[in-house]
């Protein structure tokens, strides 16, 4: 994991980085308690991939990492909030309030009340960012 975040962050390898960061969340797989290694792994992953232009990929490594970290709230909030910033990145506004609304549903579950207020204030800078598009657009 760390040599995949110094050579993703300090170095233009990002291939070997990629393979490192991939090898690390397929170890972590076949470990119980290793939620923070993951959730590590897959942001930066997804971080990656983007700077590469592989949408679906990222997307796709941040949806298997919410699945895996589902038990450890504050890892499962962090690739919630990197997935529905990936969404806005995108101008997605639609799916990246999908992804927040989910984030409010699985801290209410889970009773994470501080980071039910980061998925509430979240939701509403989002729906301002909506009504401003909608406004430009008219």
């Amino acid at each position: 994991l760390q040599i995949g975040i110094v050579l993703y962050e300090h170095t233009q390898n990002v291939d070997v980085a990629k393979v490192h960061l991939q090898k690390t969340l397929l170890l972590v797989e076949q470990m119980s308690g290793c939620e923070d290694i993951c959730c590590v792994a897959a942001v930066t992953l997804s971080k990656l991939l983007r700077g590469e232009e592989r949408v679906a990929e990222a997307k796709n490594v941040l949806e298997k990492a919410i699945v895996r970290c589902s038990s450890q709230a504050m890892y499962c909030c962090q690739v919630i909030f990197q997935l529905a910033s990936l969404h806005l990145a995108l101008n997605d506004t639609t799916n990246a309030l999908t992804t927040i609304r989910r984030g409010v549903e699985y801290t209410t579950t889970c009773q994470a009340s501080v980071f039910k207020l980061f998925f509430r204030l979240s939701e509403g800078l989002c729906l301002v960012r909506q009504l401003q598009y909608t406004e430009c657009l008219a």
